[in-house]
């Protein structure tokens, strides 16, 4: 049982449970986990919900250009200008 196998369960079975149990297991240091449940989230465009995602992981790992991307675009649909 892993951060990375729980991971891709959660992409598996399209369940965001999964990316919680990997956050979880990783001691809140696995980015990939909750990159994958933001950009969950952002493909439902559940918008306000990736946002908190996308900056936990971002600073743990900060280097996935289509992370911030993503989370730029959350930020204009939500019109979060803070983030």
């Amino acid at each position: 049982r892993t951060p990375y196998m729980l991971t891709i369960m959660g992409w598996l079975n399209k369940d965001p449970s999964w990316y919680e149990a990997a956050w979880e297991e990783s001691n809140h240091s696995f980015a990939m986990a909750r990159r994958w449940h933001a950009g969950y989230h952002f493909g439902k465009k559940e918008f306000t919900e990736c946002i908190p995602l996308y900056l936990e992981a971002l600073a743990i790992s900060p280097m996935y250009p289509d992370s911030w991307f993503k989370l730029g675009c959350a930020a204009m649909r939500t019109e979060n200008w803070e983030v």
